[in-house]
């Protein structure tokens, strides 16, 4: 059976088979990349994260046996309960450390009374020492939201095209040059845009990171059929054989082939994506559909490459079915956000931290009682705001927080009051008035450990924990799991959740020395979700962080108060479960300082130490060199903490992760604000490392 190469050489051999070869090259440096980041995707086998984000499921809660209570905390010196911190006025608001209580020799111990010994996950730096003075450049800015690093990486290819597109050729005598490099990019176009991108699953990188790509090449297949058949019309009508090709059988098939380029091209232009993305995306996939046998009845030889994109697009939808779950969710509204929170009982494992979803809603009714057929159909992404749990937390399973921001979004935030009483259902808040510009520090929810002894000391009737820090209880079914939902508001619809997708790739948050999460709006979800991954693993003594805060730029001041308890329970978790790490977590409103909702002094009291809102915009600048400092500054043994807790000492500084998820305006600010930190302060933290989602 002949090769490919012989089977191209045979059709054209100067020409197919030079195209043949520059793919070849292409895919030599693609193989290049991937050799770079083998060390990263190793150092995630050491962890739980590799066999994590691939399939949502549901995991029966852990059942736990009424003579081995599990005990995460033991404190070996007797100790009052933490006194009432009296109230600090604004200049004490930031004073994270001292508003915990001093706690006397807190150890972590399992449910046979062994210390819990820490399993640091392994540190692998996106690059060496020597190279970190070329990443400033390589982060920066040309137009939003591309950086000079994605320029490079699109001049190389484009060089490639131009050097098969000229090497000993004349554009305007050589007929079929250009006709070869369009079929020949037909494989790569399919591999970037595929959801279950196998080279972005490589490399470490969501098919939403790899989008910039799939549209550059696409761009050039369309240039190049454009010139490959814009240089036969121009020879026929000197000839005057015009008409008389077009009675060709190849050539219809290669304009059909060409029509259907170039009307994917120009429905896919940024003003019909925003105005319109479901006709986008039929004009792609029909487009496409026609563009396999066209191709191949114009030119048969091309059967390779488009077999190779068929098989591409192929694969990535059967990952996509596998990847498909129908289940039950309920929706309610939650005023204060402007958003509808989905809370999927059913699913409560599968995914990594600060992965995305994407979700239909099956309520074909018309009117306020569905979202109607057209909507129906539509798929929209949302991050997971909750944590993958294998043990019970809250027990709600999957949580999304839609933000009410289109016409789909509005329809869902419109049905999910038809479950709440009528008295319940309040108007979305538009902004907000905050009577302090920094919070103030108080007394908080008393969940210390009490003072106990060795663990069979402790009665049957104790309270459960499982490494984490949170209650077990018994098994539960997945009906008994949907079943505890409905206590609280909220309309059971139909879901379809494809995913998960996206999410850090080969980037380890806990692997680092500090975290700062930049958010914006609705990029809580990321944040909320990131942080309690974080918190859940710090309290399993998994988290080589130190210090770690989120900073979140909202609109309204009153979008914090249904995420307060929350933020709250992370906060005092941190405090008073004997981490070495600290928490710090600051919001910033920028709407006027009026409004329907008042976030009062009687709320900002609730305010765990750690916890501050102010209005104005972050500086991102100075957030992340306090970090810096903290991380440095920080140190467990000077904490008071045991030798279980020394590894974070004695691994050094491993890095500080910064994570972005918000406008592209916001993520431009960041990358910039992280181009200037001074290079002395980088490697005093072990390296800066930006991720973008």
């Amino acid at each position: 059976m002949p090769s490919l190469a012989q089977t191209l050489a045979a059709a054209n051999p100067s020409d197919a088979t030079l195209v043949y070869h520059v793919t070849l090259m292409l895919m030599a440096i693609m193989a290049l990349f991937v050799i770079c980041k083998l060390p990263r995707a190793i150092a995630l086998f050491g962890t739980s994260e590799w066999s994590s984000g691939h399939i949502l499921r549901y995991v029966p809660y852990k059942p736990t046996s009424h003579r081995r209570r599990r005990v995460v905390q033991a404190v070996h010196a007797a100790y009052p309960p933490p006194s009432p911190i009296k109230e600090a006025d604004s200049s004490d608001s930031h004073t994270y450390i001292d508003h915990a209580p001093k706690l006397a020799y807190v150890q972590r111990i399992d449910e046979k009374g062994q210390d819990v010994k820490s399993r640091y996950p392994t540190h692998v730096a996106a690059t060496m020492k020597p190279l970190r003075p070329i990443l400033t450049p390589l982060r920066a800015r040309i137009s939003p939201g591309f950086s000079v690093c994605q320029l490079l990486m699109l001049a190389v290819y484009f060089y490639a095209l131009i050097y098969a597109t000229f090497y000993k050729s004349n554009v305007f005598t050589d007929e079929s040059r250009t006709g070869w490099i369009a079929v020949a990019q037909l494989p790569l176009v399919f591999a970037f845009a595929q959801k279950n991108n196998i080279l972005g699953s490589i490399l470490g990188y969501g098919y939403e990171r790899l989008n910039f790509l799939h549209r550059f090449v696409g761009r050039c297949i369309v240039l190049a059929a454009n010139i490959h058949s814009f240089h036969f019309f121009y020879s026929w009508s000197l000839a005057g054989t015009f008409a008389a090709n077009l009675r060709r059988t190849p050539v219809r098939w290669g304009i059909i082939a060409l029509i259907c380029l170039d009307m994917i091209y120009f429905f896919s232009v940024e003003f019909v994506r925003n105005k319109s993305y479901n006709f986008f995306l039929s004009t792609h996939i029909l487009g496409f559909i026609i563009v396999w046998p066209a191709t191949y009845y114009h030119k048969p030889s091309t059967l390779p490459y488009i077999l190779a994109a068929v098989g591409l697009y192929l694969l990535d939808h059967l990952f996509r079915l596998v990847k498909t779950r129908v289940t039950t969710a309920f929706i309610k509204p939650i005023p204060e956000l402007d958003a509808t929170k989905i809370v999927v009982p059913k699913v409560n494992a599968g995914w990594r931290a600060g992965q995305h979803i994407r979700l239909r809603v099956l309520a074909p009714a018309s009117g306020p009682q569905g979202m109607g057929w057209l909507k129906t159909l539509e798929s929209h992404p949302f991050t997971i705001a909750s944590v993958s749990q294998t043990s019970e937390d809250d027990g709600d399973g999957m949580v999304l927080i839609v933000k009410r921001a289109g016409g789909w979004t509005r329809r869902l935030y419109e049905l999910a009051k038809l479950g709440l009483p009528p008295q319940t259902v309040t108007p979305p808040v538009r902004s907000a008035t905050v009577t302090s510009q920094r919070s103030r520090a108080s007394p908080p929810s008393p969940i210390y450990p009490p003072p106990v002894t060795p663990t069979s000391a402790v009665p049957n009737s104790a309270t459960p924990f499982n490494g984490r820090g949170l209650r077990v209880s018994k098994r539960r079914s997945p009906a008994e799991a949907e079943a505890a939902v409905p206590e609280s508001p909220g309309k059971a619809v139909k879901v379809i959740l494809e995913g998960p997708y996206g999410g850090p790739g080969h980037t380890i948050f806990t692997s680092f020395s500090t975290c700062v999460l930049v958010v914006g709006g609705s990029g809580i979800t990321f944040g909320l979700s990131v942080l309690s991954d974080i918190v859940a693993k710090e309290l399993a003594c998994e988290s080589a962080l130190r210090h770690v805060e989120l900073v979140w730029s909202t609109p309204d001041a009153s979008a914090l108060l249904p995420l307060l308890p929350q933020f709250k329970r992370m906060l005092e978790n941190v405090q008073y479960m004997g981490g070495g790490m600290t928490l710090r977590i600051s919001i910033f409103y920028t709407r006027a300082q009026t409004g329907r909702v008042r976030v009062s002094d009687e709320v900002e009291k609730q305010f765990p130490g750690g916890l501050s809102c102010a209005p104005g915009r972050p500086k991102v600048g100075k957030v992340l060199e306090g970090a810096i400092s903290r991380a440095v500054a920080l140190s467990p043994s000077a904490l008071g903490k045991p030798g279980a807790e020394k590894g974070k000492d004695d691994a050094g500084m491993r890095g500080m992760i910064v994570g972005v998820c918000g406008p592209v305006s916001l993520a431009d600010e960041v990358a910039a604000a992280v181009g200037t930190i001074e290079p002395l302060r980088r490697d005093q933290v072990g390296g800066v490392e930006l991720h973008e989602e």
